[in-house]
């Protein structure tokens, strides 16, 4: 009778728990996620999976792979698994039935659906955390209290399940978390578990096992379908089954479970992904970046169990194992990085995704998601840690370093799986913050763990305490009293900051913005429309070559994190996209200008500049002719220069031919120029040497005749601009362009009387390049011209070293009237350091002419900002014309 009230104790506060889950996720962002006629997804990547979903609900049951709406010039091919969509558009099927919607599920069923699917799998993942918890500690507190704690955790888990999240995020943990699940399930009963067991076919002891594996592989394969980095787990998995094999084979045991359940969980995901090599452009992707991997951890894991028993046999000293086990470790991981940095193309592409995952290029720093959760912009910080974990963190991380004590006192297989995957994705979470939703699950356990000891220790001191005075009534109810409170505080502790800072996430919803949904429709509306069908199936082009759009076809500029809400609002087709695509960057093929004519000829050395610091060494690579001296300056290649892909590699090299374009149209023709290389076909496309083109390059250039050219390489027809561009994300288009925001602005520092005496603070001054970028001469002044009035400053500095860091001290600041007043004054000057410069973003110290070819043909409807002095307004989303 007991245990049946526990049991329905504990079923009642999971069902509140998954009701709060719910009400937190779903009911507070309604109102301002879903109206009668939209639904608001959520912008960036949200809009490519409903893009996805629609296309798929009028092919069904085809997903598309190949997408020539979501980049110009060349199509999208994108690696997204299907299983996403598919959930999306086969619930769509059923719900459109009961909504009315006859046949074809409408875009505000799908959008319906999608936006509610994140919420759905967060509630799922909250009720997998307390069967993941139960399942370690055996104890229903520590699972109902990392249940709640993980429903009512902040950031990156609470963003990615929350209405209008449609991405396929929430099922990557729902599936890593359910593998997980299952493969400890499994582990926990396969000691003493033998391939005897199954030859001789011993299902009374290999049932189990075989089956919680076989669950743990199914789950495994539907982590893969859900997400293109799903080697990610396997991390964890072998990391666990690397150190268990050691500690096994040290304690001289058998490690035949461990690999007979390992085994079969990684040969499911190759059985049920195989089928996808018959799509011939996934297949080079599936089978390397994939079944290979795979098959290595199979093989890996088989090594590790017979080489165990192979020394026991030989009756080899039992330390002999790890010290050779961990050599061989270190000796792949220096030979890997050693190719790595020297010749990365020959490494498969999943190990170029595990350094990028573990070490993200700085590039990839600008990505909001891939920047680290403890640095930011090279400062140590644990504002974000709060923000995804509150105080659940430092609870987890005192959680984690207890497990790790009581392992060394009494050992445990699931203890030891907790920490080693705990431990995997902090690391992981310490290098990319996008983690940080699969470190939920781990932080909500170990949170747990730590609450619940807290309360059984204080629930015995309180019982000592009491012990000889519990026969009095009064007594007896403040040792009840007591203990309530201990359980209230700790509950408080570890849940109230979360919930407080989810609420207010979810109340604001994660929707696209009015404006920018308001600019799109006008964009779809007033625009011609492609001359392409939306919904219809097109076949990639050949490995290297450029989609042939229809004539007329033309591109929409705007930076990559809005590419898909282009494409899936405006239904036009966009130059870059949140996928990596035409972002563009500067250039890094070069020459060394032997003849100093300033101009390529057809012997001066061509050089791949890998460090991009203009000058030949070591690093760097001869592409054409002699290699040049040492510390040879190396140039840019003009504008007119073009290379045609003749190896179809998608880079410059020495296999290509270069081309003087010398009508600009981009393909080869007779009248064209060849420098270097073989004769390509009449009308094939050419690439630009100048630079990498795309929308970071035109948004920085600060010359006009290059940005026209990047329009024109693009057929751009329309170019969007924000606020945001021309602000909070100008340092990430200026660090894709040219690594970084020095050519732009930079921080001084100046003498400052406080109240603590002289000290130096730092003031942000913009050179002239800032206002010349296009960016700014677009979103800030709107195209038109500009004569500075009482905005032009001359700053004098000398550059200091604070440790080692060079800093630059102001030493006087003037403003003058006219810009030729502060050039005049500039030219008088006889010694020092001294430059134009302006104080404000928006108020240009420079003359800048007017863009001819850059006609405003939309702007938001109210001001953003309005500045006094010159009574200029900023909206928030702008649109140009480009008409040459």
């Amino acid at each position: 009778m007991k245990r049946n009230n526990l049991i329905s104790t504990t079923t009642i506060f999971l069902c509140l728990i998954l009701i709060l889950t719910f009400y937190i996720r779903v009911i507070l962002p309604w109102e301002v996620t879903v109206d009668k006629d939209m639904v608001k997804i959520a912008p960036d990547d949200a809009p490519l999976h409903m893009r996805l979903a629609e296309h798929t609900a009028h092919n069904f049951p085809t997903r598309i792979f190949f997408d020539p709406f979501t980049f110009y010039p060349d199509g999208g091919v994108f690696f997204l698994p299907p299983l996403f969509t598919w959930l999306i558009v086969s619930i769509s099927f059923i719900t459109g039935w009961f909504l009315g919607d006859g046949g074809t599920p409408s875009r505000y069923t799908l959008e319906l659906v999608g936006a509610l699917l994140p919420a759905i799998g967060g509630v799922l993942t909250v009720l997998i955390a307390y069967f993941i918890s139960k399942e370690i500690f055996e104890s229903r507190k520590v699972a109902i209290l990392s249940a709640l704690i993980l429903a009512t955790i902040p950031g990156q888990f609470l963003q990615r399940t929350l209405l209008g999240f449609a991405d396929h995020h929430v099922l990557e943990i729902l599936f890593f978390s359910l593998t997980m699940l299952f493969y400890i399930k499994a582990l926990k009963i396969s000691e003493g578990l033998m391939f005897g067991d199954i030859l001789q076919k011993n299902w009374q002891k290999a049932k189990k096992p075989i089956l919680f594996s076989v669950i743990a592989g199914l789950m495994l394969t539907l982590y893969f379908l859900s997400w293109a980095g799903a080697l990610f787990i396997l991390v964890p998995l072998l990391l666990f089954i690397f150190t268990q094999n050691i500690i096994n084979h040290l304690r001289n045991q058998s490690n035949e479970g461990l690999t007979i359940i390992s085994i079969i969980t990684f040969l499911i995901p190759i059985f049920f992904l195989l089928p996808f090599g018959l799509i011939k452009h996934l297949r080079p992707i599936l089978l390397v970046n994939i079944i290979l991997p795979i098959t290595l951890g199979i093989v890996a894991t088989f090594c590790l169990y017979y080489l165990s028993r192979y020394m026991k046999t030989k009756d080899y000293p039992p330390i002999l194992y790890p010290r050779l086990l961990i050599l061989t470790v270190l000796l792949a991981i220096v030979s890997i990085w050693a190719i790595f940095l020297r010749l990365p193309e020959l490494l498969p592409g999943f190990i170029h995704g595990a350094i990028w995952t573990l070490f993200p290029p700085e590039l990839a720093r600008t990505i909001a998601e891939a920047g680290s959760m403890f640095f930011r912009q090279g400062f140590f910080t644990l504002q974000p840690v709060w923000f995804n974990f509150t105080s659940t963190f430092y609870v987890a991380i005192v959680g984690l370093i207890l497990l790790i004590i009581k392992l060394s006192k009494k050992f445990s297989y699931s203890l030891l799986f907790l920490i080693i995957w705990s431990s995997f994705l902090l690391l992981a979470m310490a290098s990319q913050i996008r983690f940080a939703y699969y470190f939920a699950m781990n932080v909500a356990i170990l949170s747990a763990f730590v609450g619940i000891a807290l309360l059984d220790k204080s629930e015995y001191y309180i019982n000592t305490l009491f012990t000889n005075l519990s026969s009095n009534s009064r007594y007896h109810r403040l040792h009840n009293i007591l203990k309530m409170a201990v359980l209230l505080m700790v509950v408080l502790i570890l849940t109230y900051p979360n919930t407080r800072l989810s609420i207010e996430t979810s109340k604001q919803g994660m929707g696209i913005h009015p404006e920018w949904h308001s600019a799109l429709i006008w964009l779809r509306d007033n625009t011609p429309p492609p001359a392409l069908d939306y919904y219809k199936i097109y076949k990639p082009p050949l490995k290297g070559d450029r989609y042939e759009y229809p004539p007329g076809t033309y591109s929409v500029m705007s930076w990559w994190d809005f590419g898909y809400v282009i494409v899936y609002y405006s239904k036009r087709i966009p130059v870059s996209t949140p996928g990596g695509t035409g972002i563009g960057g500067p250039p890094l093929i070069k020459y060394v200008d032997l003849n100093n004519n300033r101009t390529f000829d057809a012997n001066e050395p061509v050089v791949y500049d890998r460090n991009k610091n203009d000058k030949y060494d070591d690093l760097d690579i001869v592409i054409f002719n002699p290699k040049p001296p040492k510390d040879a300056i190396l140039l840019n290649f003009a504008l007119e220069y073009m290379f045609y892909d003749n190896d179809k590699n998608g880079y410059f090299s020495k296999k290509d031919t270069i081309i003087i374009d010398k009508d600009g149209d981009f393909k080869y023709s007779i009248d064209d120029e060849i420098i270097i290389g073989k004769i390509p076909k009449l009308g094939t496309w050419l690439k630009m040497m100048h630079l990498d083109p795309g929308s970071a390059t035109f948004f920085t250039t600060t010359d006009l005749e290059t940005a026209d050219r990047i329009i024109n390489y693009f057929d751009t027809k329309y170019i969007i601009t924000s606020l945001s561009m021309a602000s909070s994300k100008f340092w990430a288009i200026a660090t894709w362009a040219t690594g970084g925001t020095h050519k732009f602005y930079e921080d001084y520092y100046k003498e400052v009387l406080t109240d603590r005496g002289v000290e130096f603070q730092p003031k942000r001054y913009y050179y002239p390049e800032f206002y010349q970028s296009m960016i700014i001469r677009l979103h800030h002044f709107n195209a038109e011209k500009v004569i500075p009035q009482n905005s032009t400053y001359v700053i004098s500095y000398v550059i200091a070293l604070d440790g080692n860091i060079p800093i630059r001290i102001i030493t006087g600041e003037w403003l003058f009237s006219t810009y030729e007043e502060a050039k005049e004054f500039i030219a008088n000057q006889k010694e020092g350091n001294y430059r134009i410069v302006g104080t404000s973003p928006n108020q240009s110290p420079v003359p800048l002419e007017k863009l001819e070819n850059y006609r405003p043909v939309y702007s938001s409807q109210s001001p953003i900002f309005r500045f006094i002095k010159d009574e200029t307004d900023l909206r928030g989303i702008r649109i140009f014309e480009y008409k040459p």
